[in-house]
């Protein structure tokens, strides 16, 4: 799993509307989410009704992560443990989640332009690949003060996570253990949940911090 780097080792609370793009023409589509994130915990939620994810740093070892899924349809919270997360591809570990899905590694040959712009207060600074290709990230406007992005850009699948608002604080209801804000729901784990679901077990996989 990636190391947490200092840049997000203790980042600001922050609530924001993204939208994550991809695509082009009539095969693009638009993801709209709801982020609320501490330095120990990360809501997402996807519109009042839908799923919603808390993902909780390990207090222990702070690359570690775990999440719950909450199911309001089947009125379910889903637990999932490190491993279940690396394996469906939604975390590797809280190092892709702290950073708004920015991964660590996607710094480390980036180039400020010197370009910059502001949202909620913040200032986000223009970084590029100097030679972009592959699947990588192509493009990040980051600011260190939130510890966040603006927009990021990835070139191969026309691809980009954009941040629609930004303020500097977080509905603290929202980052409570999911069992004692729904003590009706039942609690399983994913090996649970896919025996009795089958099929639809990975319905809320595609919805995550990415």
């Amino acid at each position: 799993m990636p190391d947490v780097p200092a840049l997000l080792a203790n980042p600001p609370d922050l609530t924001a509307e993204v939208e994550t793009r991809s695509g082009t023409g009539v095969q693009a589509s638009v993801q709209r989410k709801k982020v609320a994130r501490t330095a120990a915990r990360v809501h997402i939620t996807f519109g009042e009704g839908a799923i919603e994810w808390l993902f909780v740093r390990n207090p222990l070892d702070g690359r570690r992560v775990s999440a719950s899924l909450i199911d309001h349809r089947r009125r379910a919270i889903i637990e999932y443990d490190e491993s279940e997360l690396r394996t469906g591809g939604l975390a590797r570990g809280w190092a892709d989640v702290v950073g708004f899905g920015v991964q660590p590694e996607s710094f480390a040959r980036m180039r400020p332009t010197g370009r910059s712009e502001t949202l909620g207060g913040f200032s986000f600074v223009e970084n590029q690949l100097p030679e972009p290709g592959g699947d990588e990230v192509r493009e990040v406007w980051w600011s260190r003060e939130a510890a966040a992005p603006l927009r990021v850009s990835t070139l191969a699948r026309h691809s980009e996570i954009v941040l629609q608002s930004l303020r500097p604080n977080v509905d603290e209801s929202v980052l409570l253990d999911p069992r004692h804000r729904f003590p009706a729901y039942a609690v399983l784990d994913v090996a649970d949940f896919r025996e009795q679901h089958h099929e639809e077990a990975a319905l809320g996989a595609h919805e995550h911090v990415r």
